[in-house]
């Protein structure tokens, strides 16, 4: 092999370990945020000291907490591109219960979106497949799917921001119910149907979600607004 070649190959080789690395540190960081919760924070030592790199290889890479942020979900939604472009060509209904079933198994990039905007950072685009999105919900406003009395943005906006909150705090709040997410996702996934559907679309409402039954068939702990 000759000079070029044999640099060629180094190159390669060197991106492979710089993204071998990455990857250790954004894993690293998503097992922080599992265990101690968005609001605990995040810094570039801690993710160094359990991804078990030294912290200069941090700082080498990223720079600053931001920086290392936004890597980490732009890398995230590089991988979710396709899924997402697959998932946009479904119906409202298909697309949201796909949509939910990905975001309440996984929700690492919903973390890390939520940690990098209390971060303040405003220049950050919490919506990078909006307008794939506002395609699709167009389409099904005409389609007679979707509410037609909202802006397609509004359906949109609305119901991430109810999604995203949903991924983030289903935990605490079942535990505060006295109930598992399990038990109570399907009644949240219709609240989130209801949302955008017309009201002659709306499904059955789920049993699942419920409250569940008491003796004497009292239900208690009912907020009121």
């Amino acid at each position: 092999m000759g000079e070029a070649g044999l640099a060629v190959v180094n190159r390669r080789k060197a991106v492979r370990q710089e993204e071998t690395a990455e990857v250790r540190l954004e894993r690293a960081a998503l097992r922080i945020l599992e265990r101690d919760g968005v609001l605990a924070g995040l810094n570039l030592r801690e993710v160094a000291d359990e991804a078990k790199v030294t912290r200069g290889l941090v700082y080498h890479h990223f720079g600053d907490r931001r920086s290392f942020l936004r890597s980490a979900i732009e890398r995230s939604t590089r991988r979710r591109r396709s899924t997402v472009l697959r998932r946009e060509k479904l119906p409202a209904r298909a697309r949201l219960e796909s949509y939910f079933a990905s975001t309440m198994s996984d929700p690492s990039t919903v973390r890390l979106i939520t940690l990098l905007l209390l971060d303040g950072d405003e220049g950050f685009n919490a919506l990078p497949y909006a307008q794939i999105t506002r395609k699709a919900d167009q389409r099904d406003v005409e389609a007679g799917l979707l509410a037609d009395d909202l802006s397609v943005d509004s359906l949109q906006a609305g119901l991430l921001a109810a999604l995203y909150g949903w991924a983030l705090f289903r935990e605490s709040f079942a535990a505060s119910l006295g109930r598992t997410p399990d038990e109570l996702d399907d009644g949240v996934l219709e609240m989130l149907h209801r949302m955008w559907e017309p009201e002659a679309d709306r499904g059955e409402p789920s049993k699942s979600g419920g409250e569940p039954e008491r003796p004497g068939g009292d239900v208690e702990g009912q907020a009121t607004t």
